[in-house]
């Protein structure tokens, strides 16, 4: 299976080319901003899969503004790494019968860390099937969620022959059998080039295929500039505000979203 003999790269994706398909040229800020826009949440709160998925950073009485951008991802030959046609498109390999994630990084294009935070947070959770391929046309694919199995309390003499009514399930753990383990933020960076020491090698997506039917990536407002959220996201998309200049705005926000993955292949039979 090759599993003594993996095949490791590290390959960057770019949301605003190769997703959706989006010009890279500076008269083409314009159509990306406004593309960006229409995945503007007023609250996170009001998102089932952040509740279910993630470990919020605030109270609930706190509105979460945010981007949150869904897509999924593709091994397919003729198709770039979003699912699309591809024409000049990095791509994996799909003869491997598995592609899984050592390490990630976020890039942010045009961020200018002078008018936001220099160390934005973000998450980035396959919410989809993980999906791999036993051979050329057959693929299979699994519902992933980690979950937790809680550490007992101590059982005394007490809880043994004094209390009629303990019973294990409920009364010796502190949080429930099973819980989904949420995610929770980690940092992205100033595009500067591949840098590996920008890369995220927490364990939380090591072993999962880059191949998800559904991923969410999220920008809470509060990551881009902390004491006002709607403003980091205005900054974020359309630049700092112009001095009087009415509300207008630069137009000089980030221009691209870049995914880097180090992964490691198997070849299989």
């Amino acid at each position: 299976m090759g599993f003594n003999n993996p095949q490791i790269e590290t390959t960057w994706f770019s949301l605003r080319k190769e997703h959706f398909r989006i010009a890279q040229y500076a008269a083409s800020n314009s159509d990306w901003q406004k593309e960006l826009d229409k995945y503007y949440v007023d609250d996170l709160w009001d998102l089932p899969e952040f509740r279910r998925y993630c470990r919020p950073f605030d109270t609930e009485d706190v509105a979460l503004p945010a981007i949150v951008i869904p897509f999924q991802t593709n091994i397919t030959n003729g198709l770039n790494f979003f699912g699309w046609p591809g024409g000049a498109d990095p791509f994996y390999a799909p003869e491997n019968f598995v592609t899984k994630i050592r390490s990630v990084g976020i890039w942010f294009s045009n961020y200018d860390t002078s008018i936001m935070s220099p160390t934005p947070r973000v998450y980035l959770i396959p919410i989809g099937e993980d999906v791999v391929r036993a051979d050329i046309g057959e693929i299979r694919s699994w519902q992933v969620v980690e979950q937790s199995i809680p550490l007992p309390f101590t059982i005394g003499e007490y809880e043994l022959a004094n209390n009629f009514d303990w019973i294990p399930m409920n009364d010796s753990v502190p949080s429930p059998l099973a819980e989904i383990r949420r995610y929770t933020r980690f940092r992205a960076y100033p595009d500067g080039g591949f840098n590996p020491t920008e890369m995220t090698y927490d364990s939380r997506l090591i072993g999962r295929s880059v191949w998800n039917t559904r991923w969410l990536l999220i920008i809470p407002g509060h990551s881009l500039y902390l004491s006002d959220p709607w403003e980091g996201m205005e900054r974020f998309l359309f630049g700092a505000p112009i001095p009087g200049g009415d509300g207008e705005r630069t137009g000089n926000g980030a221009t691209d979203i870049k995914l880097f993955f180090k992964t490691y292949a198997y070849p299989g039979y």
